[in-house]
């Protein structure tokens, strides 16, 4: 995998093919995974975090995926695979970014929060262990209030994007 410049838009994490670095290395690096508008080629990515990513690469969470009626997921706590990517960056203040985006203050009650931002296991798409990333979270109370639908093949794609990004995912 190749590390980003700041001003580098390219947005296909298969281009890549050195694992990413550990969050224990010298400069701690924020590792988050992205499952719907955030992800290279969706509309909230280039708006948040083109410029600022270091290395991106596909990844699975577990979970359940839901797609709300508003034109993006959110995820659950479960079981199923969840394909989304894993972003890296250096500049703790983009979490910070994001939490707003999500609907998250860390001082409210889950119940009061859009997302739950929590940390998890992520693994490559092969199943390996990446380690752990921040990801965000919906109360199921909540995807069930918007009338969520699951997506049962775990990956969720904009309707603007559907047909030119994703077409090479893999699969297993």
């Amino acid at each position: 995998m190749r590390a980003y410049k700041k001003d580098d838009l390219s947005c296909n994490p298969l281009e890549h093919k050195k694992p990413m670095a550990n969050s224990s290395d010298e400069n701690p690096r924020i590792r988050v995974f992205v499952y719907g508008t955030l992800k290279p080629g969706e509309i909230n990515y280039q708006r948040y975090c083109a410029g600022h990513i270091l290395q991106h690469e596909w990844a699975i969470a577990y979970g359940q995926l839901f797609d709300l009626p508003m034109g993006y997921p959110a995820m659950t706590r479960g079981s199923a695979p969840v394909h989304g990517v894993i972003l890296e960056f250096d500049d703790p203040s983009l979490l910070d970014t994001l939490d707003v985006l999500e609907g998250y203050e860390p001082n409210r009650s889950v119940t009061e929060n859009d997302y739950e931002r929590v940390e998890l296991e992520v693994f490559t798409p092969q199943h390996t262990p990446f380690g752990k990333a921040w990801t965000y979270l919906m109360a199921e109370k909540q995807v069930r209030h918007w009338s969520g639908e699951i997506i049962e093949s775990g990956s969720w794609h904009s309707r603007l994007s559907r047909y030119k990004y994703y077409d090479s995912y893999p699969t297993h």
